[in-house]
């Protein structure tokens, strides 16, 4: 560990050397993040909204739409949207809105986005499930769009938020490699070197897109990697960095005496562990394996220990300010005792061994402590659990494994919560836990009739009451091996003003230094 920490902290001064060393500290807002997503600035590689990207792509795109964290959605480059009839919704364009091209966003750039969710290359990427209910799109005058869906979508307007929006005229000229090394959105920043940026140093500078609708206020920001959490840290603690996302809540005290701001928010995000029983020789194929996984976890400690009593356990595929979560649904209680019951019931009663992926040492707050925890509550209920770490550039290749792929390729226990944003709603979590996702890794079929009643039901009490029905079966079916409702830990010094998080989402172009 020791040599782990001291190649990591090397890192990150190197990549610290790398920096653009053009403006002086009161210009620039050096940001250090997990990871620079694998795609570049390509968004449509990998998903906007999951973690480390989001922390990344938000400052040079926007979306259509917003949700509060109360689950309100507000305007973006949308100002208004309606509901023409349950399969055609209608958006009003925002005025006045250029891509760092200076072409104009109207309703034709807006067309060319929607549309483009169709072609085979959308389909083969992450993108492609992004807005899963887009079927086609068309101008009905200058900044007004129709968009049809491929079935009625009660919440359209959430899930359509999760489209960043791209120049796509740029994309056929530069074409997708091309693209990625030379974005063009319509966001905060821009790349201060469209031409020229280094990406292979990790060290990313933007500037204030001047022609923005909501320009930054600092003359440059400058996003960099550095993947070792304790690196970030000491990165804010010399004074070579303003911002410091993805901390562990052992950081705080240590953070604080130094003089910085220790900055916590609720997470979009359940943290799970999926469980994979569509493979013939996982013994999770067996419900009551399952179950005792997750009876054998300590949460209470796991959340009192490790995340200072801020999060919650988690019982289910949402968090509690999630529309559909359903507060009688609690979390499966500490009983070791029921594990091992349960365990010998399903044919294994001195346990097994297996192993578990998952990228450690990011954005998830107290990610390798969680994981190790697992390992060893597991291990004392006879599941001998092999805990490795992946970097997030492995992980998405076989999340993603490419056409005609019939199995995800991680072992049988991998990392991956559910990731609530944009929508903040719990049928957010059926796309890539459940049925839909391929591969699959986990499929019951017995809860197709209501997951289809609530993806088309608009009556919004209606609805409620079906995603709660879900909420309690998913919770029996335990698909996941439910840990907590994440937090959001950050860190900045005094001389950031307006920083605030609001479901991972940064406000960039609010961000500003004293």
């Amino acid at each position: 560990m020791r040599r782990l920490l001291a190649s990591t902290a090397l890192a990150a001064g190197l990549l610290l050397a790398a920096a653009p060393p053009a403006l002086t500290q009161q210009q620039n807002l050096r940001v250090a993040i997990p990871g620079v997503p694998p795609g570049l600035g390509n968004p449509m590689t990998s998903g906007v909204y999951s973690s480390p990207n989001i922390f990344f792509y938000l400052a040079m795109y926007d979306p259509l739409t917003l949700v509060s964290e109360d689950g309100t959605t507000r305007p973006s480059l949308a100002l208004s949207w309606k509901n023409l009839d349950k399969d055609t919704w209608e958006f009003t364009i925002r005025p006045n809105v250029k891509f760092s091209n200076g072409r104009v966003l109207d309703a034709d750039a807006v067309v060319r986005n929607i549309n483009f969710l169709s072609t085979d290359y959308a389909k083969g990427q992450n993108v492609g499930t992004a807005v899963p209910m887009a079927d086609t799109a068309r101008a009905t005058g200058p900044m007004t769009v129709q968009i049809k869906t491929k079935r009625p979508s009660p919440i359209f307007e959430k899930e359509v938020g999760n489209l960043p929006m791209i120049d796509h005229l740029a994309w056929s000229e530069l074409g997708p490699d091309g693209f990625a090394r030379a974005p063009v959105g319509t966001g905060s920043y821009k790349l201060a070197n469209p031409t020229g940026t280094n990406w292979a140093s990790k060290v990313i500078a933007f500037v204030p897109d001047s022609g923005s609708w909501r320009p930054g206020k600092v003359a440059q920001l400058t996003l960099m990697e550095i993947p070792e959490r304790t690196a970030r840290v000491q990165a804010l603690e010399s004074g070579q960095i303003e911002i410091a996302i993805g901390l562990n809540m052992d950081a705080w005290d240590q953070l604080e005496r130094a003089g910085h701001v220790v900055y916590t928010a609720p997470a979009p995000v359940v943290y799970a562990i999926p469980l994979i029983s569509a493979r013939p020789t996982s013994p999770f194929k067996d419900v009551r394996v399952r179950q005792a996984v997750n009876y054998a976890l300590d949460k209470d400690t796991m959340n009192n220990g490790l995340l200072r009593g801020r999060a919650t356990a988690a019982s289910q595929p949402a968090t509690p300010n999630t529309y559909g979560f359903n507060p009688d649904v609690k979390p499966y209680p500490y009983d070791p005792a029921k594990a091992r019951q349960l365990l010998a019931e399903a044919g294994f009663p001195n346990g097994f061994k297996t192993k578990l992926e998952g990228v450690m040492g990011g954005s998830q707050t107290a990610d390798t402590e969680i994981y190790l925890q697992v390992g060893n509550d597991l291990k004392r209920v006879g599941v001998d659990v092999d805990v490795q770490s992946v970097p997030f550039s492995d992980w998405i290749r076989k999340w993603i494994p490419g056409p005609g792929a019939t199995d995800l390729g991680f072992p049988d226990m991998f990392g991956l919560g559910y990731f609530l944003t944009p929508e903040l709603d719990a049928m957010r979590g059926y796309i890539t836990h459940w049925c839909d996702k391929s591969p699959r890794w986990y499929c019951n079929e017995s809860l197709r009739p209501l997951i289809e009643q609530a993806r088309s039901e608009f009556d919004p009490a209606k609805r409620k009451q079906l995603l709660q029905q879900l909420m309690k079966l998913s919770h029996e079916d335990a698909p996941v091996l439910f840990m907590v409702n994440q937090i959001d830990v950050a860190a900045h010094n005094r001389r950031v003003r307006n920083f605030k998080m609001v479901n991972r989402y940064i406000s960039y172009d609010e961000v500003a230094l004293q």
